[in-house]
This record gives C-alpha cells, structure tokens and sequence, in this order.
C-alpha cells in the first residue's frame, strides 16, 4: 500500500512524530490505554461476570443458543467454557476460587435449584441441601469451603450453611426462621444475616461457631457482606427510627471492638467492597445523588466522576485501586472505571454502548465486567475484560531539536496491515484509510480486522501524537551549477535587397543543475518532509529516524498490527 509523505509549510521547522502504543518498553512518561475484550457468550445474546479469581479465572453466566442461562469458567487460555447444570435447564456461577473451584446453583432435572461445585477435572457436583429442596452457594476459598443457604427440612426455613470437608453444617439463627451466607475469607470466617424475632442482624461466624450477632446501628436490621483477612466485617444497616431523616440505612465497619457507623453524610449509603488493610468502599445517597465512597480508619472521601453526577464503588484491591462505574459528561452514559495513581480512569465501552460497569479486579490488575454491546433500546449486555495497557510516549526525535505545539499544517501518515483479514481503521471515531494523512496534535487510532474464515475480530489501538521541533538549522550546501547557455538561434532570413538578415535571438537559458548536498543541519529553507512507510525500500533522500510496531495480541481473532519506518527529508 502505498504512503504519503508529510509536509511542513513553515520555513526552518523539522516534524517529529510521538507515538503513544501499546507493547513497548515503559520509561518516564508512560501513560494507561484501557483495551477491552468480549468474552463473548455460550451462542446466545447476553454474558454477564460474577467473580474473579485472584489468577484471573472468571465466572459468571451466559446464554446459550437455545435461550438458556449457563454457568461459564472462562480464561485466557481456555476461553468461555459451559458449565453445564444438574439436569434442569439453567444455571449461574457466583464465585470461583484461585484452585480453579467454581461454585453456583442450578436447576435439577425435578424442577429444584441445588447448589452446585465444579472443577475442570470433575465437572459440576450437587452439594445437596439440609433436607429441604433447594439450596445457593454464594461464597468459596482456596481451601475449598463454600458458603450459602439451603433448605431445612419439609422447607421449613433457609438457613446458612458451610460445605467443607465433604459435609454441610448447619450455621443456625439468632432464634428467627431465616439466615444466609454471603461471604467467607481464607480462614473460613463466614459472614451473612440472620433473624431473629423482631428482624435480622448480620452475623459472624468462626468455626466451631456459634454466630456472633454484630447488631446495628440503632435500627432493627443489618447485614454483612464483607469480611477481610483479619475478621474486619463490613456491611449496611438500619439507623434509629428516631434518626432524621427516617428509615435511613448506613454501612458499617465491624471489629471486635464493636460496629462502626462510615459516617456517610447521605440519607442511605452501602459497602460494597473492601480489602484487606480494611479500606471500605461503595456508595451514598448525597443530596438524591448517588456517590462512590472510600473509608478507611474513620476517614470518608467521595470520589470523583468521569464528568457526571453519579458514581459507585463496585470494589477496591489491595494496593487501593477502586473500581465501579460513573456518569459520563452530561450524564450521556455511565462508564465503567478503575480509579488508581493517575485518577478516574474511563474503560470504555463495547463500541458506542451507553453503559460498562467493573465488576472485579485480579492480582494483575486485569479489569472485569460488563458492557452494552450494541444500541437501541435493549442491547445485549456482554462478559468483558479490560487491561490496562502500558503506553510509553515513544520519541522518535532528532537530537538537536525542542518539541513545540506550533499548529502549522503537519501531518502524517501510516501503514496498517492484518495477519487475516483486511484492516479498517478509525481516527478520533471517524473512517481513517491506512495511508491517509493526520494533522498535527493527537489522534486516537483504532483498527480491527475480522478472520474471513471464523469471524473472530481483532483489534489494535494507538494514540498519535504530532509535533514540530525547532532548532539551529544547518547550513544550506551551494547551489549547484548553472546549467549551459542553450544554442544560438538560426540566422534571420535574407532580405529582398540581399542585405545580410538580423543575428537570431539567444535560445533559452539551460535547467538549473542539481542542489548541492546539504549541510549538517537537519533543516531546509523550504521546510521538512517525514516519511512513514513499511515493507518499501528507503525513499531517495530521505534519513531513516526511527521505527514503530504494535500488534495486540488480546482477543481472539487476527492480530492487527500498526507497522511503521519513519524517514526525515535531507
């Protein structure tokens, strides 16, 4: 394919390009480029994540072509696996460990929802019940303890229960009918709710138990959701009804030294994360608008927004990066976000959906969610994944020279090819051919290419920045030769009289000889070309400067691969 060169209009000026990509070694300067990746579905329209384990292994569910909701493991290497069900015709996944232990409910073949246990090596398995039909598991460790709810005998109530050791134990109650097991750390602590007469509290249980009933904040109900490393339980709960305004609910943080109300300055506010040097996230009702929140020690920080109004707290990791989604400028859309050393970072979407949000986190920094994946009133929703891609700004300068903004008319240009498949391109959202030319500033460059034979897409993004660099110019080399005089014109026709005819005039001067050589400068006094090409000999008197590749190999379809050489005009 062939490239065009780049001019610059302004005399004395030399035209440098910044390239910021994706794959190359990061030095000072180097900026975040979230890349999004469908994990697609089970044949069906809509995928959802609902955990993620430390390594990466995701859970969550997906529709299958026949309409059907299916419980999926899905990795990198291994893509979107079905988990199948206990015989009925759903079932969802609702947390996985770092073992590779997926835990979830499904139907039965008898119309009953079990819970359900699986690995790669010994498919799904019935945890079975306290004697009743149905049963949820919601929680597991790396231990292999799972945690939930399942009926008691004749259905009589659901009460929480721990699978461990090949059994299920029964965590009781406060003295009501009703308890759930919601969450459990590395030690087996469990945490959840749980009645008693006149409602329910959240509850700590540590093996061999009993509950420990953590109370409220002065109202009848409370529930933990939450429990770290070192027992610290986060959770919501009912304010005193005396409380103004009425009918309010707090988070909580709970230690052994009692519960704690977040002190959020809205009417409700939740938890829904925290990690484990007890950072407390989620979201507060300020002034009817929703707000994500951080706490930590008894301090309380409301986070920014991606230019809207609304914000929630999903989750917070180890290293205190929060993860949720906002509202977008104008409140347009709300994004999915990471918040970490360089601010509110916006993942993006699945193309020009309306509505991302980050689910989970894991020990790479990987992001995990969900996005539209398509317009209209009722798009589908798909599984997600998001890196965060280290861009270092790559400088492709000529030593000499101070980068400047001066918006003179530069542009440049570059080539893009495809592994499969023929690449299109997209600059700042609109239509780009490889080959045509950018203006000065930035632009951000998405291609994709699909595999005519499976119709798996790939995908590769850059941000192209262009400069102009100024500095001493060289001196000009001496012109060249002036070319010969050109030949005499023929002699003037005899007069009638026989009188000699008037000389001929001069014929026209020769061309101009060639310019000499340049100088050591890098600049002409006409201006500067940058070249950018790939796979063609140099062009004549043109400097190679520098070269530029990026192929992203996530997703999977084609690798789609930015190729560049760029060339400076002696």
């Amino acid at each position: 394919m062939a490239v065009q060169p780049s001019r610059s209009t302004s005399s004395g000026l030399r035209v440098v390009l910044v390239l910021i990509c994706l794959g190359l070694t990061p030095f000072a300067g180097a900026q975040t480029i979230p890349v999004i990746t469908d994990l697609g579905t089970l044949g069906g329209a809509n995928s959802d994540v609902t955990a993620v384990s430390a390594n990466g292994q995701v859970a969550g569910w997906a529709e299958t072509a026949d309409g059907h909701q299916h419980a999926f493991s899905w990795t990198l290497t291994g893509g979107m696996k079905d988990l199948g069900t206990l015989g009925g015709s759903n079932s969802l996944a609702t947390a996985v460990s770092a073992t590779g232990l997926v835990v979830g409910y499904s139907d039965t073949g008898d119309g009953k929802q079990h819970a359900f246990s699986w690995t790669n090596a010994g498919g799904i398995i019935d945890l079975g019940t306290l004697g009743g039909d149905s049963s949820f598991a919601y929680a597991v460790n790396d231990n292999g303890q799972i945690a939930g709810s399942a009926a008691t005998m004749g259905n009589a109530a659901q009460h929480a229960v721990l699978w461990t050791g090949g059994s299920a134990v029964d965590l009781g109650t406060f003295g009501g009918a009703n308890s759930a097991a919601v969450a459990m750390n590395a030690s087996g602590q469990v945490v959840g709710y749980a009645d008693t007469p006149a409602g329910y509290h959240a509850f700590l249980w540590t093996a061999p138990g009993p509950m420990l009933d953590l109370g409220t904040l002065g109202g009848a109900n409370s529930a933990a959701g939450n429990v770290n490393a070192s027992g610290l339980v986060a959770g919501t709960s009912d304010l005193d009804p005396g409380t103004s305004p009425p009918n309010s609910r707090h988070a909580f943080a709970w230690s052994s030294n009692g519960m704690v109300d977040l002190g959020t300055a809205g009417f409700n506010s939740f938890a829904e994360g925290m990690n484990s040097s007890g950072q407390i996230v989620g979201g507060a009702e300020v002034n009817g608008v929703l707000k994500a929140f951080s706490w930590k020690a008894g301090a309380i920080v409301y986070l920014e927004t991606l230019g809207g109004t609304q914000t929630e707290a999903r989750g917070v990791t180890d290293n205190g990066w929060i993860y949720g989604f906002s509202g977008t400028a104008g409140d347009a859309a709300s994004h999915a976000y990471l918040r970490n050393s360089e601010g509110m970072i916006d993942l993006g979407t699945l193309g020009g959906a309306t509505f991302s949000m980050a689910i989970s986190v894991d020990a790479s920094d990987a992001v995990y969610g969900m996005s539209f994946a398509g317009a209209g009133k009722n798009p589908p929703v798909h599984a997600v994944r998001w890196i965060l891609a280290t861009a270092p700004v790559v400088t492709l300068a000529i030593p000499g020279y101070v980068a400047t903004a001066d918006p003179a008319g530069v542009s440049v240009s570059f080539t893009v090819t495809a592994t499969r498949g023929t690449p299109t391109c997209t600059a700042d959202g609109n239509p780009f051919i490889s080959g045509g030319i950018l203006q000065i500033g930035m632009h951000d460059i998405v291609c994709t290419a699909t595999d005519p034979a499976t119709g798996a897409t790939g995908r590769a993004t850059a941000s192209v920045l262009v400069f102009l660099l100024t500095g001493a110019i060289g001196p000009v080399g001496p012109a060249g030769p002036v070319g010969p005089a050109g030949p005499a014109g023929p002699p003037g026709a005899k007069g009638d009289t026989g009188a000699t005819g008037a000389t001929g005039a001069t014929g026209p001067q020769g061309p101009k000889g060639d310019t000499g050589p340049p100088g050591s400068g890098f600049s002409t006094p006409t201006g500067s070309l940058l070249y950018l090409q790939h796979g063609a000999p140099r062009p004549a008197g043109f400097v190679y400067v520098g070269s530029f590749s990026q192929t992203l190999p996530a997703g999977p379809g084609p690798a789609v691969r930015l190729e560049i050489d760029v060339y400076v005009k002696q």
